[in-house]
C-alpha cells in the first residue's frame, strides 16, 4: 500500500502479486474500493503484479476530489497515476465505472496503454437522466403493470 500524487490529489494504491511479473493497472467500479476489486479478481495475482488504485472522489483512501464524469478528467487522473507509478506503458483493466475511466484514458493518453481490458464498461456514453427514464423506466413500469393486470404468477424482480 502506498500513495502517489496526481493533479487532482493523492491516490491510494494497493500493489499485490509477483515482483517480477507483468504489471497491470486495475480500475474498480463506481462507489467501490480497490480491495473489493482485488477480491473479485484474485486470479490476476498468479500471473501479474497488480496495481489497484482507489478511484479519487470515491470510497476508499484516495483524496475526495470530485471529478466530472462528463469530461475527460478521470482519464487525466488515470494518466497521472501511470506517470506517478513510473510506467511508460501498462496493461489496464477496468470494470464497470472503471471501464469508463479506461475509455477516458484511451482518449487522453492511448500511448500509455499496452492492452485494454474493459469489463461491462460504464460511462462511455453519458445519457441524460430524463432520456433514461423515458427510454427504460417507463417501458419497465408498463411491463410491471401489465404483468399485474394479467394475473401472472411469475414475479418480476428488479
Amino acid at each position: 500500500m502506498f500513495y502517489v500524487d496526481t493533479r487532482f490529489g493523492k491516490t491510494h494504491i494497493l500493489k499485490v502479486g509477483k515482483e517480477d511479473a507483468k504489471p497491470i493497472l486495475l480500475f474498480h467500479g463506481g462507489n467501490s474500493t480497490a480491495p473489493f476489486s482485488l477480491k473479485q479478481n484474485l486470479y490476476l495475482i498468479k500471473d501479474y503484479q497488480v496495481y489497484a488504485p482507489d478511484t479519487i472522489g470515491h470510497p476508499g483512501k484516495s483524496d475526495q476530489s470530485v471529478l466530472s464524469s462528463n469530461t475527460l478528467e478521470y482519464g487525466e487522473w488515470a494518466s497521472d497515476v501511470i506517470d506517478s507509478l513510473g510506467f511508460e506503458r501498462i496493461i489496464c483493466m477496468g470494470e464497470s465505472f472503471g471501464g469508463g475511466i479506461l475509455a477516458k484514458l484511451m482518449c487522453i493518453s492511448p500511448e500509455k496503454i499496452s492492452k485494454a481490458i474493459l469489463l461491462v464498461p460504464a460511462g462511455i456514453y453519458n445519457a441524460s437522466k430524463s432520456r433514461l427514464i423515458f427510454s427504460m423506466g417507463i417501458p419497465m413500469m408498463m411491463y410491471i403493470e401489465q404483468r399485474k393486470k394479467s394475473g401472472s404468477r411469475k414475479h418480476f424482480y428488479l
